[in-house]
């Protein structure tokens, strides 16, 4: 098996995701106590807390959903694993491989059944992607 893992520090990754799930628990806890209505008149309204809450549990989960390791099985199968679980694939469903014009250093994989999110900051990830045009020669590969 061949391991493709991403090169950020895992104290950086930490960080984000403490930084995004305080922000979430502490939106989530300003919210109830909003709606719970033990503010006076003069506090602020409780519908005032879910955008935050809403805002923060999305990217919360898209943190816990991006793949940090990807790895080619013996079998041909790919795997991309990520905190909430692992995702495996065979090559030829992969349709392509784009980088997102809005956002630097990221890229969406379409599937036939499922899309992921990937950071580009993953060593070999050109070899993966060479790897990747070999087992598939269809799948389209756009600014990676």
């Amino acid at each position: 098996m061949k391991t493709y893992r991403l090169y950020l520090s895992r104290v950086v990754c930490w960080y984000y995701l403490i930084f995004v799930g305080v922000f979430f628990v502490v939106s989530l806890v300003l919210g109830t106590y909003a709606v719970l209505g033990h503010w006076e008149q003069s506090g602020p309204p409780w519908w005032i807390f879910s955008l935050p809450v809403l805002v923060a549990g999305y990217w919360l989960l898209w943190m816990l959903r991006v793949p940090f390791e990807i790895g080619i099985l013996d079998d041909g199968m790919i795997e991309f694993r990520s905190l909430l679980g692992k995702n495996r694939v065979q090559a030829r469903e992969i349709e392509s491989v784009k980088a997102r014009r809005a956002a630097l250093g990221l890229a969406d994989v379409r599937c036939t059944s499922r899309k992921f999110h990937l950071l580009l900051q993953i060593d070999g990830l050109h070899e993966f992607l060479t790897i990747l045009k070999t087992k598939n020669p269809d799948v389209e590969i756009r600014g990676c």
